[in-house]
């Protein structure tokens, strides 16, 4: 089980998620919003969804938290971002999502007033989420508008972007070095 944090455009979900595929594989978090069905089933006739326990929702506009004693089942559509709070607490290994020698320094403004600042692998092609991935890595964030914090990783999810700007070009990647 991996601790993550999940933001959607109403509130802040913190939940557990198994990371483990049926046949007993590791699943990186970023692969598990992009295909949730490869560690669940999410809810009965329903679209497959990332299902989390353990969880409390926090409103983003303030407000009382929540705590959910059953699973709770996100549809992917409606995560802005995500992280996992074990990839928070250190720093990510560079061959993470960084396989592209293109990188950029971005400000992405998503929906639900979340504003943020990251460094993306591929460049600003890998926000096209009809010809890419939903979900991109971004790292060495800064989450900019609430809630503000800084992150060695954050998955964004392509299509909730309204609007980015490149601050940076050619951004050099950081040392691989463990």
């Amino acid at each position: 089980m991996a601790r993550v944090v999940v933001i959607t455009a109403d509130a802040v979900y913190q939940g557990d998620v198994e990371l483990t595929a049926p046949g007993g594989q590791p699943v990186r978090f970023l692969d598990a919003l992009r295909t949730p069905q490869r560690i669940g089933q999410g809810a009965i006739g329903a679209s497959p969804g990332l299902v989390l326990e353990r969880v409390e929702r926090t409103p983003r506009g303030g407000g009382e938290a929540l705590s959910f004693p059953q699973a709770v089942t996100l549809r992917p559509g409606s995560i802005l971002a995500a992280y996992d709070l074990g990839e928070a607490q250190s720093a990510p290994k560079t061959s993470y999502e960084q396989r592209s020698p293109e990188l950029s320094r971005v400000r992405l403004c998503l929906e639900g007033r979340l504003v943020l600042e990251g460094t993306l692998s591929g460049g600003t092609r890998s926000l096209d989420a009809v010809r890419g991935q939903t979900f991109v890595a971004c790292t060495d964030v800064e989450l900019i508008a609430s809630p503000r914090r800084r992150l060695p990783f954050l998955a964004v999810n392509t299509v909730r972007i309204e609007s980015f700007a490149v601050l940076e070009d050619g951004v050099e990647a950081p040392d691989t070095a463990d």
